[in-house]
């Protein structure tokens, strides 16, 4: 698998993380406490939740990190190479 070994950002690094961490707490939380497990003694009725929770971790994830300058600078080149299917002189 190359991709694993080709060097992220934390632009990638922090949604992924944080969605991926509330997603994984949220759900085994909420099952531990939910109907599967305590039956009618259950806190919580709803495991569903956890889904909202590991996208809300994504959205915290990404606003944390910020954008990234270096893919900002070259989304316009990379939208008019789409776009014309000509290259810019810089590539």
């Amino acid at each position: 698998m190359p991709w694993l070994l080709q060097p992220k950002t934390k632009a990638i690094d922090y949604p992924i993380i944080g969605g991926m961490t509330l997603g994984l707490v949220s759900s085994v939380g909420l099952a531990l406490i939910g109907p599967a497990y305590l039956g009618a003694n259950a806190l919580w009725p709803l495991v569903v939740i956890a889904l909202p929770l590991e996208v809300l971790g994504a959205v915290v994830g990404s606003l944390l990190a910020g954008p990234d300058v270096e893919h900002e600078k070259r989304f316009g080149e990379v939208i008019f190479q789409i776009q014309t299917g000509v290259r810019s002189s810089q590539s």
